[in-house]
C-alpha cells in the first residue's frame, strides 16, 4: 500500500510540475532548496498533493503539525491550515480523504471497462447509474440493482488485487436502495437508514464504520388490503421464475419493487417498509425449499440476515 501511494504521488507530482514549468511558473509554486510555499486559496488539489508529497516523505511522525512545520514554509496561518487540508492526529495519514479522491475515478474507470466487456447486456445502463464515494476509511458503492452491485464488488476486488492494496472486509462495503451485500450476506432494510447509522457505529471507540448487522423491530401492521396486494405481487413473480437461480430471481424482484419504492417513501411508516421487506424474505425461503428442498432453505437461511428469522 505504501509503495502505491508513492507511486501515485509520484506521478501526479510531475504531471503537476510539467504543468507549472509550462503553463503557470510564477502564480502557483515557489520552489526553494528545502521547501515548498502553498499556495494561499481555497482547498485545492494542487495543496493536497504538496502535503501529501511532503508527509509522505517524512513517513508522519508523532507530532505531525511540528514535523510539517519543519518541512514548509507557510505562509498563511496555522488554523486556515487546518481547515484547508483536514489534519487531524487520529489518522494515520492527512491525505487519506485526498487518495480516495485518486481511487475513485480510476476504479470508476476499470469497472466500466470490465463491464462492457462482460456484462453489456445486462448492465449499460445501471453501470452509469453506480455511485462511488467515500466516509472516512470506507469505499461506498451505491446502485439500485443487486446484480450489478454483485459483479462490481467481484471486479473492484480484481481491481483492489491487481493494485496490490489490501481492504479489510469491513472496509469495503455496497448499498442497495432495499437490500444492503456485505461480503456473502444479504440484510433487507432501507439503504438511508444505514447511511445515517453510519455515524453512530464505532470501532474502538475511534473510527465509524458501516456494520453487517442491523437490529429492527415490527411495530405497526400493515393495512391487510395492501400487505395482501404486495404478497400476491411477490408470488406471481416467483412462481413465474420457479427456474431461476438466486441472483436471477433477486434481479427481477428488484426490477418490479423499484416501481413500489416511491409509494413506500410518500406512505409508509420504516416499521412498515422493514415489515414488507421480511415478507419478500419469507417468500424467498418458500421459493428456496421449493426450489432445492431443504439444503434451498439452509442457501437462503444461511446468506440472508433479517431478525426473528422463520
Amino acid at each position: 500500500m505504501k509503495n502505491l501511494i508513492k507511486t501515485m504521488l509520484e506521478i501526479e507530482w510531475e504531471i503537476f510540475i510539467s504543468k507549472y514549468i509550462n503553463e503557470n511558473k510564477n502564480k502557483f509554486l515557489q520552489n526553494h532548496t528545502s521547501s515548498y510555499v502553498l499556495q494561499v486559496k481555497p482547498p485545492s488539489i494542487y495543496n493536497y498533493l504538496l502535503l501529501a508529497k511532503i508527509i509522505d516523505s517524512i513517513c508522519i511522525k508523532k507530532n505531525i503539525q511540528f514535523a510539517l512545520r519543519k518541512c514548509v514554509k507557510i505562509d498563511l496561518q496555522t488554523q486556515y491550515l487546518k481547515n484547508t487540508v483536514k489534519i487531524s492526529e487520529q489518522y494515520t495519514s492527512i491525505f487519506r480523504h485526498w487518495l480516495f479522491k485518486l481511487f475513485i475515478p480510476q476504479l470508476k474507470d476499470y469497472i466500466k471497462r470490465c463491464t462492457l466487456n462482460l456484462y453489456k447486456p445486462i448492465f449499460t445502463n445501471t453501470i452509469k447509474r453506480l455511485k462511488i464515494t467515500h466516509y472516512r476509511n470506507n469505499l461506498l458503492i451505491t446502485s439500485r440493482d443487486l446484480l450489478s452491485l454483485q459483479a462490481c464488488q467481484y471486479i473492484t476486488h480484481q481491481w483492489f488485487s491487481k493494485m496490490k492494496i489490501n481492504i479489510k472486509p469491513y472496509n469495503f462495503t455496497i448499498f442497495h436502495s432495499i437490500i444492503k451485500l456485505n461480503g456473502q450476506n444479504f440484510v433487507f432494510f432501507n439503504a438511508d437508514y444505514e447511511l445515517r447509522l453510519l455515524t453512530y457505529q464505532y470501532i474502538n471507540n475511534r473510527y465509524k464504520i458501516p456494520q453487517a448487522e442491523i437490529h429492527v423491530f415490527i411495530k405497526k401492521i400493515l393495512n391487510k388490503i395492501f400487505k395482501q396486494k404486495y404478497i400476491n405481487n411477490l408470488k406471481y413473480i416467483i412462481n413465474r421464475n420457479k427456474m431461476k437461480d438466486l441472483l436471477q430471481l433477486i434481479y427481477i424482484l428488484n426490477q418490479n419493487i423499484r416501481h413500489w419504492n416511491q409509494y413506500f417513501y410518500n406512505n409508509l411508516c420504516r416499521n412498515q417498509y422493514i415489515d414488507l421487506n421480511h415478507i419478500l424474505y419469507k417468500y424467498l425461503v418458500r421459493w428456496g425449499i421449493y426450489h432445492n428442498g431443504k439444503q434451498g432453505h439452509k442457501i437462503i437461511h444461511n446468506s440472508y440476515y433479517y431478525p426473528d428469522k422463520i
